[in-house]
């Protein structure tokens, strides 16, 4: 076995892992409130001007109202 190979197999403490877990979920908080808090600004943008991409008309996407860009941002958080 390769070093690669080795170091994604090998035993690690769980406590590692715990703490992978914990800065993991404390980024999405930063990442929806600060990184991309830019998405927010174009939510009352009119639907009309929306072209959504081709995974969103193939999902059947709705448009993104306000409503709705705020609902996720929001749902985005709590589910952290």
């Amino acid at each position: 076995m390769n070093r690669v190979a080795r170091w994604w197999t090998e035993p690690m403490p769980l406590a590692r892992v715990a703490a992978f877990r914990v800065l993991a979920h404390l980024f999405i908080p930063i990442d929806v409130l600060l990184t991309t808090s830019w998405v927010a600004w174009h939510a009352d943008v009119p639907t009309d001007l929306y072209q959504p991409l081709i995974v969103g008309e193939l999902l059947n996407l709705p448009l993104p109202t306000s409503a709705f860009v705020v609902g996720v941002k929001w749902s985005l958080v709590v589910a952290a």
